[in-house]
Formats: C-alpha cells, sequence, structure tokens
C-alpha cells in the first residue's frame, strides 16, 4: 500500500502498528520515519513517530514534527510532556503559544504550569486572544446545542451578581448574550 500511494499517512501508521504488534519495533520505527518523511505535514504520522521512538529520539522527531507542522496544539502538547522539568515544559509551551496565539489548550496548559509572576502575563494574553463576550456567547450557543434550557432570568441574577462582584465586562456579556432568550419577536 505505501509503494502505491506514499503520500497517504494511514498507510504508513498503519504498517508501523503493524510491525509493532509483530514485536518488529526497529522496523516499525523506520516505517513511521519514513512516513513522517513523506508525510511531512500529518500530525498523526508525528505523534506515531514520537510514540515509537525512545525519549531522546522522541524530543528530536517532535521537534521536527513542530518545525514542520508549527500550527500543531497536539504536536506542542506532546513536545511539553517530553519535557523532564516544569520550566522546559512551561518553555515549549510559550513557544507554541507563540505559534498558535489563540489556541486555549496550549494557554490552559501553561497557565498551569506557570508561576505567580507568570500566570498575570498569560492571563493577561488570554483576555486579549480571547474576549469574554466571544466566550460568554459561544458556551450559551453550546449549552443551547446540547438541549440546555436557558432560563434568562436565572442569567439575569448571574449577571446581577457579577456586577455586584465588580465584574462589569461580565455582567455586560452576559446580559448581551442572554437578554433576549424566551422573548417573543
Amino acid at each position: 500500500m505505501i509503494q502505491n500511494n506514499p503520500k497517504h499517512p494511514p498507510s504508513w501508521i498503519a504498517i508501523a502498528r503493524l510491525e509493532e504488534v509483530a514485536g518488529m519495533i526497529q522496523a516499525a520505527r523506520q516505517f513511521i520515519k519514513n512516513g513522517c518523511e513523506e508525510c511531512p505535514k500529518n500530525q498523526d504520522a508525528w505523534l506515531q513517530a514520537c510514540r515509537l521512538a525512545s525519549l531522546d529520539d522522541a524530543k528530536a522527531m517532535i521537534a521536527r514534527g513542530v518545525k514542520a507542522i508549527p500550527s500543531s496544539v497536539k504536536l506542542w502538547l506532546q513536545a511539553s510532556k517530553l519535557e523532564q522539568d516544569d520550566m522546559n515544559k512551561s518553555r515549549v509551551l510559550k513557544k507554541g503559544l507563540e505559534n498558535i496565539p489563540d489556541s486555549m489548550r496550549l494557554l490552559k496548559s501553561a497557565v498551569e504550569l506557570a508561576n505567580e509572576e507568570d500566570v498575570g502575563l498569560l492571563l493577561m494574553r488570554a483576555v486579549e486572544c480571547f474576549p469574554l463576550h466571544k466566550i460568554i456567547g459561544s458556551g450559551i450557543r453550546a449549552l443551547q446545542r446540547e438541549g440546555v434550557v436557558i432560563d434568562r432570568e436565572a442569567w439575569m441574577r448571574e449577571a446581577e451578581a457579577t456586577e455586584r462582584a465588580g465584574s462589569v465586562v461580565t455582567c455586560q456579556s452576559t446580559l448581551k448574550h442572554t437578554v433576549g432568550v424566551d422573548v417573543e419577536e
């Protein structure tokens, strides 16, 4: 299959897994390495190569992967997991955020590892990248898609509570996205 269509990543992944199951780890590593060379823009191939490699080889492999696909959140997260200490994990995540500044998953992972000083900077960055009104709006739409009934009065009470707590922007955004719920046109 890989001879007929060498640009088909699932074929490389499948043959590497087949070799792995057969106990031929070196052959599996070689097949997936070739697959990454033939299909450098496929994150699944890079992740599989990383999984099959030794720790040092995995780091080198994932570095090549993020160089080939700098917009892959999964590759940046994997690169971070391969690091031994939190400082290096954080450094990798920050590098990932330079390439994908609007990645909530990378930002969340970076915040979880950050010290008190860096948390403030990361949260300020989050507010810049993810405006609150968009977060609240998408959250309400997601709830509606899941069939959750939006109780306008309950949301109005929550908006009032956030205003009393000093979160005026949160209050305004909540009102903006819920004031029209259950109101006849």
